[in-house]
């Protein structure tokens, strides 16, 4: 223990000699410092080197109030005693007030008790200046913790806030948080009754993952400690707790767990994918070794020449249409095929919709004949035209019709509805087949998905059929649906198509005799599309409307033209040969080029107009193209300053 360093003040010797020698029995080690007069007084106080002060009142030229008070102004937790014979109750009031630790008067018996009084005096200022540091390694401590602290009466007015608490919250001072109303406008309900809650049965909460507004109005995650401080007689005097921001981490969960749902997803759709594959693989390797098999058979029949005349004419007959069925097999994958690439390309003109479904009927009626099918047809008795490649949309109807026969009984009844409705054609076949079950109908329209996928299903086919109806269906802009109450019950396919006269057709695109569309004049345009046709199409169209046409074939001679021309504003089809319209869109935006594109493309799906925006494209146009809709969007953009 360090030595007490006490600095006596008395003009008396012998009342120095006996204060020293009493103080020595009740400090083992003091070191005192004595001063008789006021130059030593003051070097003393100027060096500072005591720890405790015992003062006589009355001084040659002095008081001792006077020391007192010097000495507090110089060292203000400097504990002060006044031993004297000539001072009065008034004089000890008022050196009390002044900051006197005690008073005691001089005697001969009262040497005793100046030492136990300086002794009391020592200890109460070591244990005044042990609570003052604990109190600044605290205060440090609550400060300086990367955790944010507070306290809060139960009637959430908070008392108390460190400076992580601050920065937390988003508050720069102490005083502007204490004025808050921390409850209302940090603490959400939920939030605040789940620990008020669970304070008034334990005093205190685990480790609770909750949301506080911040000043901005941002929402944040913070991991919330609390307990409940009661006063002496069990009541609740405050509420103590931590706060520790896990907004980033709270948010790099989340991005987990979404990253995880969706990995789930991927692998799950992948490996459906790779089994519907592996499926159609094995189905295409079946359906097309069938008619191999048998036209391999009749052929090695057929040279051995043991048949005769009316078996070799059954012969020709089974390989012919065994050699139909493979082609048409093979056409139904060459259309897949153009359909994914985009390539897949209609003559459109208009065309009566009742002439389309009676063809496609005339293909199917010996098959409705030989099940004994009675076929109902109800066809609008005005002629509806519609906007549409007759081959392809034949090729629909065929399909759904070719369907109903498949899986309609013998004796079975298919009925064929034609019908102008306000803003389209609709042909609705309905069969009293065996139906599909209701797991099945999201899927019907997907390449490669078959209701009965087993190696025992009763009825053939790539599963490729519906897939192309929709294809078709949506490129001429129709929509195509199919119900059923389920198995057994039998089935209805809906099939809508533009009428003639809200879709102008690709194939017979030209201005109106008035020219009322707007004029494109001085506006600077490329056209990137690689299909002749389409590319001269839209360079004559906007021509005509006055705009300055530069037209390329593909995406390296439309950078190629960028590199020393800035048109106003780009057309580019999407799917194009080596590199496609996503390619140069991305092109541009990485070389910082804002210019207004517009993507034009047979992909008109919801999901391809998405594709195409989050790529850079500025708007999306479905093929086929309606030249009043691309103009007037071009246009507009002028008009808004766009472009």
């Amino acid at each position: 223990m360090a030595p007490v360093r006490l600095l006596l003040i008395d003009d008396s010797p012998n009342d120095r000699l006996l204060a020293v020698r009493q103080l020595k029995q009740e400090f083992s080690e003091l070191q005192p410092l004595e001063v008789c007069d006021a130059e030593g007084l003051t070097q003393a106080l100027n060096e500072n080197r005591f720890d405790i002060v015992i003062t006589d009142y009355q001084l040659r030229w002095t008081t001792g109030l006077d020391v007192l008070e010097e000495i507090k102004q110089r060292r203000p937790d400097c504990p002060v005693v006044m031993f004297t014979g000539t001072g009065s109750e008034e004089i000890a009031v008022t050196a009390m007030k002044a900051g006197l630790d005690d008073y005691v008067v001089k005697s001969p018996q009262h040497y005793v008790r100046l030492a136990k009084a300086t002794q009391i005096a020592w200890e109460r200022t070591q244990q005044q200046q042990a609570l003052k540091e604990a109190e600044e390694r605290y205060q440090r401590l609550f400060e300086e913790v990367p955790i944010g602290l507070y306290r809060l009466t139960r009637e959430g007015k908070l008392l108390d806030a460190n400076r992580r608490f601050l920065e937390i919250l988003g508050y720069e001072s102490k005083d502007e948080v204490l004025a808050t109303d921390v409850v209302n406008d940090c603490i959400a309900t939920a939030a605040s009754g789940l620990w008020t809650a669970q304070l008034d049965v334990t005093d205190a909460t685990q480790s609770v993952s909750t949301h506080l507004r911040h000043r901005s109005g941002d929402e944040i995650w913070v991991r919330h400690y609390v307990r409940l401080v009661r006063n002496p007689q069990g009541n609740t005097q405050y509420y103590e707790g931590a706060i520790e921001d896990i907004t980033a981490y709270r948010r790099t969960e989340l991005e987990r767990n979404q990253l995880l749902i969706s990995e789930r997803k991927a692998r799950a759709e992948a490996e459906t994918a790779n089994r519907v594959k592996d499926e159609f693989l094995a189905t295409v390797s079946h359906e097309l070794r069938t008619p191999l098999n048998a036209m391999l058979g009749w052929v090695q029949l057929l040279r051995g020449g043991q048949l005769s005349e009316e078996k070799s004419a059954k012969a020709i007959e089974i390989i012919e249409r065994n050699a139909i069925a493979q082609n048409q097999l093979i056409d139904d994958l060459l259309d897949v095929s153009r359909i994914i690439r985009g390539k897949l390309k209609l003559k459109v003109k208009a065309i009566p919709l009742r002439n389309i479904v009676n063809a496609a009927l005339d293909t199917v009626r010996h098959a409705v004949e030989n099940k004994q099918i009675q076929l109902e047809t109800d066809f609008a008795p005005s002629v509806t035209l519609v906007n549409g490649d007759q081959e392809r949309l034949q090729q629909v109807f065929w399909n759904l019709l070719t369907n109903a026969v498949k899986f309609t009984p013998e004796g079975g009844k298919i009925t064929i509805r034609v019908e102008s409705k306000p803003n389209c054609a609709q042909v609705q076949i309905v069969d009293t087949g065996q139906g599909i079950e209701p797991g099945h109908l999201p899927y019907m329209f997907e390449r490669f998905r078959q209701a009965d996928e087993s190696s025992t299903r009763q009825k053939g086919g790539l599963g490729l059929g519906l897939a192309i109806v929709r294809h078709l269906v949506e490129l001429h802009g129709g929509v195509v649906t199919a119900e059923s109450a389920g198995t057994g019950q039998g089935s209805t396919f809906m099939v809508q198509l533009p009428l003639f006269d809200t879709v102008q057709p690709l194939a017979q695109i030209s201005l109106p005799a008035d020219q009322s569309l707007p004029s494109l004049k001085n506006l600077q345009l490329l056209v990137v599309e690689d299909e002749d046709d389409a590319r001269e199409m839209l360079t004559l169209l906007l021509e005509q409307c006055g705009a300055q046409i530069s037209a390329v074939g593909s995406v390296s001679a439309a950078m190629a033209h960028l590199a020393h021309h800035t048109p106003h504003l780009i057309i580019s089809d999407i799917a194009m040969p080596v590199e496609d319209g996503y390619t140069l869109i991305r092109q541009l935006r990485a070389e910082g080029r804002q210019i207004v594109a517009i993507a034009l493309t047979a992909y008109a799906r919801e999901q391809d107009k998405t594709a195409a925006l989050q790529a850079g494209f500025n708007h999306h146009l479905p093929k086929p193209v309606d030249p009043n809709q691309l103009v007037q969007l071009i246009a507009n953009l002028r008009q808004a300053g766009e472009i």
